[in-house]
């Protein structure tokens, strides 16, 4: 995708450029050409059409026909805007770094490589024989071993962090991310930051220094309880989700309190459930099972309306899928009275861990998804 199609809101900045660049000599129209077109995808078949071709609808003909001066001006409209897609391109992405260089984080470098908005530009660790800051190094980023003290000791900073150590390594990092005004994407269920799921409340959090992505239980289910409670009032929600214990690496096994507590009150503050659980088992099942999680849902009495709910399930099961591919619905939900059960599963990538690691996957695939958007709104801010 072309720079002038990631950025319509630049539109004005660029024809007042040009109108400053070539007025009087360049004729309105071809102005006006070049405003309209940059709103399209068309603007390289405009320069094309100008140099090669000769022809263009309502423009001034073929370039031949042109006096010496307009042939001159048209010359130094194709570098000028050449230039200006350059500056745009070097200008459009934002930079990012990563925290912990275990499985999430060594996920996320991968899926990062694949951004268009955002720039990996150091992945930080403590080991520095871990298999992550091994292969940062291999794919050519820039490798920290001494933790966060050596990522600030940097001269240039990040505009993001992704926090992909632990619950209790987060606190500190919080705070020395806040100090230097770092906005962070909390990977562990520590809960200091806004409590986000992509698809239900990112839009009202664009601005938040700190955002906590809960749990994997939490980013599966909460779409879920979020699309019934959108349709009839949620008063209860239990999740159960399960994972293949080989998905579940030490960072997993030591937060499983906290898994349980920060899911159980995201439940209410961002699905709308008026009481939320949650609960996890660790699968040991050989071969690797996928991660599956049954949601459990009472509505209030009198509010049921089976078909919404279920086409609200199936809109919800799409937005997740915009960003995490694997992620689908295994049935259609089972009602019984006031009561739903939904059953999910969530199927990983591949990008450096098992497909059998939803679990993981959909960690750090809306860890890049919130960056986006920070980085969508960060850019639209400053070419206003």
């Amino acid at each position: 995708m072309s720079a002038v199609e990631e950025k319509p809101h630049s539109i004005e900045k660029v024809f007042k450029y040009l109108v400053v660049l070539f007025c009087p000599p360049i004729c309105p129209s071809m102005l006006y050409i070049a405003f309209k077109t940059f709103k399209s995808n068309y603007f390289e078949t405009l320069i094309e059409s100008l140099f090669f071709y000769g022809d263009y609808p309502g423009c001034c003909g073929n370039l031949e026909k042109l006096g010496v001066q307009t042939q001159t001006v048209l010359i130094q409209f194709r570098v000028h805007i050449k230039n200006y897609i350059k500056e745009e391109n070097d200008l459009s992405k934002v930079k990012v770094a990563i925290l912990g260089s275990g499985n999430i984080g060594t996920d996320l470098m991968i899926k990062l490589g694949r951004s268009e908005i955002l720039e990996l530009t150091a992945v930080v660790g403590i080991d520095p024989e871990s298999d992550g800051l091994k292969k940062a190094r291999e794919a050519g980023y820039i490798a920290i071993d001494t933790g966060i003290d050596g990522l600030l000791e940097r001269p240039e900073l990040p505009d993001i962090v992704f926090d992909a150590t632990s619950a209790k390594a987060h606190i500190r990092h919080a705070k020395l991310l806040k100090d230097a005004g770092i906005k962070a994407i909390d990977m562990t269920p520590a809960a200091r930051g806004v409590l986000v799921v992509p698809p239900v409340n990112i839009e009202s959090n664009l601005e938040a220094e700190n955002i906590n992505l809960i749990t994997c239980g939490g980013q599966a289910t909460i779409p879920m309880v979020h699309a019934v409670n959108r349709v009839s009032p949620v008063e209860y929600a239990e999740i159960v989700a399960t994972i293949s214990s080989k998905s579940a690496g030490p960072g997993t096994r030591a937060n499983i309190d906290e898994f349980t507590e920060t899911t159980s009150r995201a439940i209410q503050e961002v699905g709308g459930a008026k009481k939320g659980k949650a609960i996890i088992i660790l699968n040991p099942a050989e071969p690797p099972i996928m991660m599956r999680d049954t949601i459990h849902v009472l509505v209030e009495e009198g509010t049921m309306k089976e078909e919404k709910i279920i086409q609200s399930l199936k809109d919800m099961e799409k937005e997740v899928q915009s960003y995490v591919p694997g992620y689908r619905l295994r049935t259609e939900a089972q009602f019984d009275g006031n009561k739903v059960t939904i059953f999910i599963e969530v199927e990983g990538a591949g990008d450096y861990l098992p497909k059998y690691s939803g679990n993981l996957d959909i960690m750090t695939a809306a860890g890049v998804k919130v960056a986006e958007e920070f980085a969508k709104n960060k850019l639209a801010k400053e070419l206003v």
